[in-house]
């Protein structure tokens, strides 16, 4: 199953790279991470056995601009992601993501905001030209605000850091929240082990 999920990862970021080119001559690009999400959203639970409960629907029909912030606790939360996912959404990531194969090269296609941490001024400077994109282009951001995944059989949450949070003030941008249940004991990150099951976004 964690095979299944890693083909998961390499086709819907192999749309996006191949979808993203033309998305953008249409002047659509905005569509690519929907699209990716909502590849990951279908092929996700075939492969992996997690089905996904979304609670709440209607409070993701916000007019953008807006920031959804959503706890991070391993890479199966790109499934949960394609379920909320909306058109005209960029997501904010660290950096060093654009060096993963196909992924990387998905993510920057899509024009996805990519921060330095290290950085301190280049990081603060693309979170001011991330809220003038966000209320120029009417569009969305997500943020996992942890900054990295927490592992937490509980799902108690890591630290927030504060980039998502800088995009939603300098913008006057609302704040969309999103938790999803965990994925324990479903997942055990430790053992490597995944069983199919159900979580809940809400």
């Amino acid at each position: 199953r964690l095979l299944g999920f890693v083909f998961a990862c390499i086709l819907s970021s192999s749309v996006g790279v191949i979808s993203a080119p033309f998305l953008y001559v249409l002047g659509a690009h905005g569509y690519t991470n929907y699209l990716v999400g909502k590849t990951m959203a279908v092929v996700g639970p075939l492969v992996t056995g997690i089905r996904v409960n979304l609670v709440g629907k209607a409070n993701l029909k916000k007019e953008n601009p807006c920031v959804y912030v959503c706890n991070h606790q391993s890479a199966l939360d790109l499934i949960a992601m394609g379920h909320v996912i909306r058109p005209n959404v960029v997501v904010m990531a660290k950096s060093s993501i654009k060096y993963v194969p196909i992924m990387g090269q998905f993510m920057q296609l899509a024009r996805n905001i990519l921060i330095d941490r290290k950085n301190r001024s280049s990081a603060l400077e693309m979170m001011a030209q991330a809220a003038k994109y966000l209320q120029q282009n009417k569009a969305g951001l997500f943020v996992f605000p942890e900054g990295t995944r927490s592992h937490q059989k509980d799902n108690s949450m890591l630290p927030f850091k504060k980039g998502a949070f800088h995009v939603a003030v300098q913008g006057e941008i609302p704040i969309v929240p999103i938790v999803v249940s965990t994925y324990y004991p479903c997942y055990d990150e430790k053992e490597k082990i995944l069983e199919p099951g159900v979580v809940t976004i809400k």
